[in-house]
């Protein structure tokens, strides 16, 4: 329960900060970087 609640303050965390950074640059290439780490690590918290 606790790692359960700890992945999901993490992953909410990076979450709003890769929408954070997509927002205010709009790069295709940077937001498409971004998005394939952020899928790398919520990867790792299945």
């Amino acid at each position: 329960m606790r790692r359960n609640f700890w992945g999901g303050l993490l992953a909410g965390s990076l979450l709003g900060m890769t929408l954070l950074v997509a927002v205010t640059n709009r790069r295709e290439d940077r937001k498409k970087k971004l998005m394939r780490l952020y899928d790398d690590l919520t990867d790792l918290w299945k």
